[in-house]
């Protein structure tokens, strides 16, 4: 970090902007070479959890700039004289932040990425218009609970003073205000960031030390179909060629977010499988990949019996032959359709979450005999228990294959796809709809009632046959004022 601090301020040392400099300069800071400050103070800020203050004083003396016995080269001083005195930068320019950029591949292959991927992502990260992104999406990345603070005041023997603040959570605390003008030029991070000493407070902020580390995971998460893609190539493309003599084999990737059957920080290989190119039913499949691919042996010994099962529903079925673009898909997780975290999700929702007395008949081992199933339409999915009897109990998304065309999580449907709600909410619903419409009719007439009054008093105005009274209402229909209140003045309280 300290070889970006250098390249920082030998940045600053660059030539006056032809452009108008902040608003306006005093002569002690506006001129190059000029009389320095006399005292310097910083006033830090943490507040979290509780409030934390620091305070730093700098002052001249005949022997230099000290804080306490620490020495403080001129130098630094100056370069913040000249930051604060180049042109404002109105608005926030990535590729004025590469200065503060380390080596983001390393951080990369810190996060698990192979040497190969982290170069190759690296160096798309660092590119101008996928850089210019990750930090646009840094900047807007909050966290509600941290409110910093860091300001500082120089003044000189003439009594002249020069503030800056910032309260940003971004890193190099942009934007500073500067005697109160915003700018978002970050050598001046760079200069406050070399006066401060080691571990004073807001120093990593303003310094950028994580800025690293927030590229990386940013560029990771725009990345991430792409690079789950890759990993998945490098690290199993040919321990899955068993796979592929038997399925078609679509989109396969590594990925680490919530499914039925795995949580965000599972690491698991997990693809799309088909039989036929035409076939509407297929699989979600994923194994554990973590150290190295589970065997898919148990899978290619259930699957025929799977796919024969999810055919002979009803309202699968149904929903596959009439909808062409639909996928069916099967899910599962290493030995089984159902994980033990998916089956401890379905049974933790029906214990507590659900409240549908008609799941008293679903019994574990009920449960742990039924398929997950995924549906896909366009760009929705819907995902289901397919209980052994053919009923469905929906869990989230779109109630695919259903005949309701909502239903709550929890709900089960009958073979058939029927049910999910009873006859009792479904005339509660259709009230509901009925005084909903019933609301906007009566709200259409009202505005069509105000619209045709004030159509006829337009009319009446052409002809000249309209009272004073209506003409100025006609003229400012919403500037009325309240009638005068009980005390004689308008909207007055006793």
């Amino acid at each position: 970090m300290a070889v970006a601090f250098i390249a920082v301020l030998a940045c600053a040392d660059r030539s006056p902007s032809t452009a108008a400099p902040l608003d306006p300069p005093a002569p002690e800071w506006g001129k190059q070479g000029s009389e320095p400050p006399e005292r310097i103070t910083i006033v830090a800020v943490q507040s979290a959890w509780q409030v934390s203050e620091q305070r730093l004083s700098i002052t001249r003396t005949a022997q230099g700039f000290v804080d306490g016995e620490r020495k403080i080269a001129e130098a630094h001083i100056q370069a913040l004289l000249r930051a604060v005195s180049a042109p404002a930068e109105p608005a926030l320019n990535p590729e004025r932040w590469r200065p503060f950029i380390g080596d983001v591949r390393a951080e990369m292959e810190s996060a698990h990425l192979s040497p190969l991927l982290a170069q190759r992502y690296s160096a798309l990260a660092l590119q101008p218009e996928n850089l210019s992104q990750i930090i646009q999406r840094l900047h807007a990345f909050k966290v509600y609970d941290d409110y910093p603070s860091l300001a500082l005041e120089l003044a000189w023997p003439s009594g002249s003073k020069l503030t800056l603040r910032s309260e940003s959570q971004d890193p190099l605390m942009l934007p500073w205000r500067v005697q109160g003008s915003e700018t978002w030029n970050p050598d001046i991070s760079a200069a406050i960031a070399a006066l401060l000493p080691e571990h004073f407070s807001q120093r990593d902020r303003v310094a950028g030390e994580y800025l690293t580390g927030s590229i990386s995971w940013h560029a990771r998460e725009l990345f991430a179909a792409q690079i789950g893609a890759d990993g998945a190539i490098e690290r199993f493309d040919r321990a899955i060629e068993p796979l592929r003599r038997r399925f078609r084999v679509e989109g396969a990737s590594i990925e680490g977010r919530y499914r039925l059957n795995t949580l965000a920080h599972d690491e698991v290989w997990c693809a799309k499988l088909f039989g036929e190119p035409s076939d509407r039913f297929g699989f979600s499949l994923c194994l554990s990949a973590q150290g190295g691919l589970a065997s898919f042996k148990p899978f290619l010994r259930d699957a025929e019996g799977l796919l024969g099962r999810a055919r002979k529903v009803p309202w699968l079925s149904r929903f596959a032959a009439e909808h062409s673009e639909a996928q069916i898909l099967i899910e599962y997780f290493n030995e089984s359709s159902l994980s033990p975290y998916a089956l401890g999700t379905v049974r933790d929702g029906m214990d507590k979450d659900y409240h549908n007395p008609e799941l008293v008949s679903v019994a574990d081992a009920d449960l742990e005999r039924s398929l997950g199933v995924t549906i896909e339409s366009g760009k929705e999915t819907g995902t289901w228990i397919v209980l052994p009897d053919g009923r469905g109990l929906f869990l989230y998304g779109k109630p695919f294959g259903a005949v309701e065309a909502q239903l709550e999580s929890g709900r089960l449907i009958q073979p058939d796809g029927s049910g999910g709600v009873t006859e009792e909410e479904r005339t509660r619903a259709a009230r509901r709809a009925e005084r909903q419409s019933q609301f906007e009719a009566r709200v259409r007439g009202i505005q069509d009632s105000v619209r045709s009054s004030f159509q006829q008093q337009q009319e009446r105005a052409k002809r000249g046959d309209l009272s004073d009274a209506d003409r100025r209402a006609l003229s400012a229909p919403f500037t009325a004022k309240p009638a005068a209140g009980p005390g004689g003045a308008a909207g007055s309280r006793p």
